[in-house]
């Protein structure tokens, strides 16, 4: 493993938490696979107590992808204090230790652990920051300008950043971002991301979308084809790795897991709650898996109705069809009175990938 790092190659930076090692580690695959450029990559993996198995997986892809992989163990115990955010660990806050922590480094691309670098990177390294401190793809979110008081700025997604080190070092950014934090708890909705955005006022210039691209909340179908080199952020807290997430989206990560050190123990996870239940029952049915559409539909109205207690007397009985259709193998009718059931409790009846618009979504997540 290489100690020294080259000013000639490309930097990238992840930050993660023993558990979201496997993550960061697919992450970082996806952009070894995805090189097309001459110029080598050091990938700079910042961790909290990365366990002897995590190192060496990560080892796997120096020695597969002949690249340098620098770690860095955070103990800045001020970013431990700082608060969590819902599904987001206080390793969120890594990134604004980097300038400290990569010293010999003049200019890092950090990429969060969710995503998919399907392009080179080669373009992002080396485009002009005018001087900025640092480049993002703006959200274009008009509440968060509002919110944080920077309407005349942009809200750039902290997910995929270009930085200027040697700015952030010689203008202390990263503290200055940290004592806003403490000194902001409630006005920071997204800590880390609100604070950069506050704190770089002025020094931020927008990448393109394709950089940062969320087929989820955008809903468009063509949106992949229309960026054919891009980089896919899974940002929210419903991942790729969970069952109901977009079956097209889940199965494009997987194939990268699968190539993965990580392959053999990637925490995959099974849906929380009956919303997610039904998000992969309709995703099943669509596939034709009726069987274990079925299923889901089936378990996701049981937990609903022993939640709502006393039913009316159609749903029950709309219930009660798809269950005896269900135990006759009759599975498409079965569907047909499970979609019934489930529109009863606002859920409805057909997938739609912007599944972040459905109540009960992130019910037991936290």
């Amino acid at each position: 493993m290489s100690s020294e790092v080259a000013s000639d190659r490309i930097q990238v930076a992840l930050c993660c938490d023993d558990h979201y090692a496997p993550m960061a580690g697919v992450t970082a695959l996806s952009v070894l696979l995805n090189r097309t450029t001459a110029l080598g990559i050091d990938l700079h993996i910042c961790h909290a107590a990365l366990s002897p198995a995590q190192f060496e997986h990560f080892k796997t892809l120096e020695r597969r992808f002949r690249c340098a992989v620098h770690f860095h163990a955070v103990s800045d115990k001020r970013v431990t204090g700082l608060r969590e955010h819902l599904h987001i660990s206080y390793a969120m806050y890594f990134r604004l230790l980097l300038p400290h922590m990569l010293s010999a480094c003049k200019r890092v691309i950090y990429l969060d652990c969710d995503l998919l670098v399907e392009t080179d990177l080669e373009a992002l390294w080396t485009m002009d920051l005018a001087g900025c401190a640092v480049a993002g793809w703006d959200e274009g979110e008009p509440q968060h300008l509002v919110r944080l008081g920077l309407t005349d700025d942009c809200y750039v997604n902290s997910g995929v950043l270009v930085m200027d080190l040697e700015r952030w070092r010689d203008q202390a950014y990263g503290q200055a971002c940290v004592d806003w934090i403490e000194a902001n708890s409630q006005a920071a909705v997204l800590p880390d991301q609100d604070a950069m955005n506050v704190v770089l006022r002025g020094q931020k210039v927008r990448l393109a979308e394709h950089w940062n691209l969320n087929p989820v909340w955008r809903e468009e179908s063509d949106l992949l084809a229309r960026y054919p080199e891009r980089v896919i952020h899974f940002g929210g807290p419903v991942k790729p790795w969970d069952a109901c997430y977009d079956f097209e989206l889940a199965q494009r990560f997987k194939r990268y897991v699968d190539f993965s050190p990580w392959k053999a123990i990637f925490p995959y996870r099974e849906p929380k709650n009956p919303t997610q239940q039904v998000i992969l029952a309709h995703q099943l049915a669509d596939s034709g898996e009726v069987e274990g559409s079925c299923k889901r539909y089936h378990a996701a109205l049981m937990s609903m109705a022993e939640k709502r207690g006393e039913l009316p007397p159609l749903v029950i009985q709309t219930i009660n069809h798809a269950v005896r259709h269900y135990g006759l193998k009759r599975y498409a009718e079965a569907i047909e009175h499970f979609k019934d059931a489930v529109e009863f409790f606002g859920l409805p009846r057909q997938y739609s990938k912007n599944i972040y618009r459905l109540g009960g979504l992130l019910d037991g997540m936290f």
